[in-house]
């Protein structure tokens, strides 16, 4: 993820240094405050109900960027073939960086 978000401008060494600073919940909290101060049409939206897709998501991203493999992703998610595969349809994050130009196998 962060190969990717630095190639996109989106990300750098220093700004990585401060997000390592906060708790996942400040991030949250911050990524949805500024999303909400930006857009107000977000206002309304069933936040506390996509969350769980949110975290997963974000969850998936990291451990195939962590690992670069399905494989290690799998270990480092805890997770069996199965439960990987089918979570891995339901939020389709191989394209996500198959778009990105990034080759996680």
């Amino acid at each position: 993820m962060s190969k990717i978000l630095r190639e996109k401008k989106k990300s750098n060494e220093y700004f990585e240094v401060l997000l390592a600073n906060l708790t996942m919940e400040e991030l949250i909290a911050l990524k949805l405050e500024l999303a909400l101060q930006q857009n107000p049409a977000f206002i309304g939206l069933p936040v506390w109900k996509a969350t769980p897709k949110f975290v997963r998501d974000a969850m998936f991203k990291a451990a195939l960027g962590i690992a670069g493999t399905k494989k290690g992703a799998m270990r480092i998610l805890g997770m069996n073939v199965k439960t990987f595969k089918n979570y891995l349809n339901k939020l389709d994050i191989l394209t996500y960086y198959k778009e990105k130009g990034d080759d996680t196998n």
